[in-house]
Formats: structure tokens, C-alpha cells, sequence
């Protein structure tokens, strides 16, 4: 008797216990963040236009794994290093931003990058460099300067980073 009525006490809850109609709680609390959240917040996706600020004035657009074209407001004049990818474009305030990743050692970089510059009429305002490739040139044209800061790759498959900054100079 006391096996019949285990059996099926363990019968009973094995049905009860069977899938629900309704989601998990971790996924309903989820898919209300995601509705609560402001479409405003977050633009995936690549777009030419990628400065637009949003309402606190910054504005961030990534071109995922394969990049993404340089944005409209992108000056001809500022070299991108050869083969490079564009990661991210953007505003931050009156900063235009600019994240590209390329296969060159951080060391390699500094060089061309400065050369590119000055070869597009812009003059060195400050350059430095780390043993490990790590470092940062300001250039200057009349009424704007960028900065490009390196950060080289940790490991032999990684690529190197370099974020650009541009702005209207101090007068």
C-alpha cells in the first residue's frame, strides 16, 4: 500500500511540475525592462550620420563586427590609417568621436598617423609615446584640433585602437 501511494504521489508531481504556458519570470522581467526602456536610449545599427546628440547630448553608434562608413561629418582632411575599421561614431557634447581598430602594431602607428597628418597641412601640437605603443598626438588646423589616442593590441590576435577626438580649437 505505502508503494502504491508513493508512486503516485510522485505520479502527481511529476505532472504538475510539466511546462507552462506562461514565460519564466526571469524572461517576463526581461521583456518588461525592454518594453519600459527608452527607444531613444540605444541606436544599434551603422548610420552615415552617426553624430546626432541625443537629448543629453551625447550620441554613440556602433558598426558591429564588420564596421561601418565613416559618418557624413567625418573631415576629408583627418588620414584613417590603412586598413583601418571604423567600431564607433559619435558625439559627445561638441566632440565628434571616432573608434577605428586596425592590424598595426601601436609602435608602427604613432608614425604614420603624425605623417598623414601633416601631410594634410595640420601641425603637431604634442605627441607622446610608451614603450608599448601606447599614446596619444594632438594636431591643429586654424579653428580645430583632434587628438588620436592609440591603445595597442594586448595580444597578437587583437587589434590595435585608435579614438579620435575632434573640436573646434580655443581661439
Amino acid at each position: 500500500m505505502y508503494r502504491i501511494a508513493a508512486s503516485c504521489l510522485l505520479l502527481a508531481l511529476a505532472a504538475c511540475s510539466g511546462p507552462s504556458a506562461e514565460p519564466p519570470a526571469d524572461r517576463r522581467d526581461a521583456a518588461a525592462t525592454v518594453d519600459a526602456a527608452d527607444p531613444g536610449a540605444a541606436r544599434p545599427g551603422p548610420a552615415r550620420d552617426a553624430a546626432p546628440a541625443d537629448r543629453d547630448g551625447i550620441g554613440m553608434h556602433s558598426g558591429g563586427p564588420g564596421g561601418m562608413p565613416p559618418p557624413d561629418w567625418w573631415p576629408a582632411d583627418i588620414d584613417l590609417p590603412q586598413g583601418h575599421v571604423i567600431r564607433q561614431a559619435g558625439s559627445s557634447g561638441p566632440d565628434r568621436l571616432l573608434v577605428v581598430t586596425v592590424r598595426t602594431s601601436g609602435a608602427a602607428l604613432h608614425h604614420e598617423i603624425e605623417q598623414a597628418m601633416q601631410g594634410q597641412g595640420w601641425t603637431t601640437a604634442n605627441a607622446s609615446q610608451s614603450a608599448n605603443g601606447a599614446g596619444m598626438g594632438s594636431f591643429r588646423k586654424p579653428g580645430r584640433e583632434v587628438a588620436a589616442m592609440v591603445i595597442p593590441a594586448r595580444r597578437p590576435d587583437e587589434a590595435t585602437t585608435i579614438t579620435y577626438r575632434l573640436r573646434q580649437a580655443a581661439p
